[in-house]
Order: structure tokens, then sequence, then C-alpha cells
């Protein structure tokens, strides 16, 4: 039987959100940096409304169409 582990015990400190409003080339560039695959989506109130992934992102970034998609678009509610 497999050891079950917490969400803490696989994540990042700190966690990083980006905001529904925000161009997928900004989540790219979060990605890239802190080395992460998803990131939880927020809105104004700071309230959980979904989440992002490397993988949409990148198909994103390979269509061209990065810089012109908000987060709102293509993030999982």
């Amino acid at each position: 039987m497999a050891k079950k582990r917490a969400a803490r015990d696989i994540m990042k400190a700190p966690v990083i959100i980006v905001k529904e409003d925000m161009l997928v080339t900004e989540v790219l560039g979060l990605m890239a940096r802190w080395h992460i695959s998803g990131m939880p989506v927020v809105d104004d109130d700071g309230k959980l409304v979904g989440m992002v992934t490397g993988r949409v992102v990148m198909n994103n970034a390979i269509g061209g169409n990065a810089a012109r998609t908000k987060v709102s678009e293509v993030m999982s509610k």
C-alpha cells in the first residue's frame, strides 16, 4: 500500500498565485522563474477561483496566443 502524503509534502512555499486578468505570458514567466508546473488563480478579493497549468500555458505560447490571452480564458475552474 502506498504511503499517503499531504499537499504540504509536495507543494513548494511560498505559494505563487496569479490573478484572473493576468496574461498567459506573465504566467509562463512565473512558472519558469519558480520552477513550478501550476498555480492557483485568485480573484481581486484573494478567493480561489481556479487553477492554471503548464500544459495550458505552453499550448497558448506555442499557438502564439499567450500575449493576448488572459488567465481567466484558460484556467480550470
